[in-house]
């Protein structure tokens, strides 16, 4: 994939996205998509050397908050149809998320949940020890109160998915420069008035109107290192009730 480096990053932009991963992709994507053209995408690293490429590529309906659940409602039907819009395989498998309710703990927040899934359409069930066992016969099920289990759901690869976003980006006219590390927001008269990069010059942005956005950064401007805390899981995918894939996350 040819990208620009920092060295001939270009001075201005009409928009400049921070961090260029799968989110960063698509967003350039569904700009370029509405008509804007002038789109730079800046990464410190490779494409897709974050998050991107280091997650399971868990794409699912059955989240505890509804915000979560509308939003996975949106972004669904564009996942299904992915190949065929941006002509590019996401490697998506609906193979479904079957989830084991073990601890006295958990049953009241997955009843909440469920009931919210049936009221939002969400096409999740109820299923007992028995059934989840059916569903994957690997699971010891002798201590499961109930399971939870929604066909729509599955993985994809997230590095495909934001490739081909980057690829119809980049038709469109966007930029992606990589080994650009965002070091300071600036601003100017109340709105974001360009960026700087580490060993390069700063991209300013051209406001087009005056509904430019605006600044809610901290007093010195600069970007900072946010602190986070991530728990050991295990996760594991299968196909026809066979173990697929397994790993150890932290």
């Amino acid at each position: 994939m040819r990208v620009r480096t920092i060295a001939s990053m270009r001075r201005t932009a009409d928009v400049v996205i921070v961090g260029g991963g799968i989110i960063g992709a698509s967003i350039a994507y569904h700009l370029t998509k509405k008509g804007v053209r002038d789109v730079l995408v800046l990464e410190r690293d490779r494409l897709g050397s974050g998050s991107t490429g280091k997650n399971a590529g868990g794409i699912r309906l059955q989240f505890s908050s509804e915000i979560n659940v509308r939003l996975s409602q949106r972004s669904l039907p564009h996942i299904e149809r992915f190949a065929d819009e941006i002509g590019a395989d996401p490697h998506f498998h609906q193979v479904g998320y079957l989830f084991l309710i073990t601890e006295d703990r958990d049953v009241a927040p997955f009843e909440r949940s469920l009931a919210m899934w049936s009221k939002l359409g969400i096409p999740a069930r109820r299923v007992t020890a028995a059934e989840a066992k059916a569903l994957f016969p690997q699971a010891r099920t002798d201590d499961v109160r109930f399971g939870t289990f929604c066909a729509k759901d599955g993985y994809a690869d997230p590095s495909s998915m934001m490739n081909g976003y980057v690829a119809r980006a980049r038709e469109a006219g966007a930029t992606f420069v990589e080994g650009a590390e965002v070091t300071e927001v600036t601003c100017g008269n109340g709105r974001v008035a360009g960026v700087r990069s580490k060993g390069g010059s700063p991209a300013h942005l051209r406001h087009r109107t005056r509904r430019g956005a605006r600044c809610g950064l901290p007093a010195d401007d600069r970007i900072r290192d946010r602190p986070l805390r991530t728990p050991r899981i295990r996760w594991c995918t299968a196909r026809d009730g066979r173990p697929e894939r397994e790993a150890g996350l932290r």
